[in-house]
């Protein structure tokens, strides 16, 4: 059975969470977020939450790479449409590392590092107000619940289920 390790979480829109699982993703796997992202940005205004606390996105040269050209080729589309990315890594060592990489290589949208699922809210919260784009008391609550979520294709994989 194939294990998911990037699941978007689509229920807090217009805050979408993206639990990453794992340091390694199969080519399929990283399709499919891309395929995933750029649906939401057709979709309309958003904020995409990354929770890199289980996992990273783009732990080989090959992965930074690939993830840097799909960024370039989908700027002007992220620009009007992903207001911002907010990213969660509890150690600071890794924000530390992140926030370095921006210096060198600024996003091409504004994105902010933080250390917890609430803060990652809260700041998409902000954004989105500041863009003018509602988000309802509902959807926040769903969106600091997604943060915590375990990946439910491991489970699955491991006899669990969901």
């Amino acid at each position: 059975m194939r294990t998911t390790t990037i699941i978007n979480r689509t229920e807090s829109w217009p805050i979408v969470v993206a639990n990453i699982y794992g340091s390694s993703h199969s080519e399929q796997a990283l399709d499919e977020a891309y395929t995933s992202w750029l649906k939401l940005m057709n979709r309309g205004r958003h904020v995409l939450i990354l929770d890199i606390t289980r996992g990273n996105i783009a732990s080989t040269a090959k992965d930074r790479a690939r993830a840097a050209d799909w960024v370039t080729k989908h700027e002007v589309q992220m620009k009007s449409r992903q207001l911002a990315n907010v990213l969660v890594a509890t150690s600071a060592v890794e924000r530390g590392l992140i926030t370095a990489v921006f210096w060198i290589k600024p996003p091409a949208i504004p994105t902010h590092i933080v250390s917890s699922i609430d803060e990652a809210v809260d700041r998409a919260v902000l954004c989105l107000h500041s863009a003018g784009v509602p988000v309802s008391d509902e959807a926040i609550a769903i969106a600091r619940q997604a943060g915590s979520q375990a990946n439910p294709s491991a489970n699955a994989a491991a006899g669990g289920g969901r």
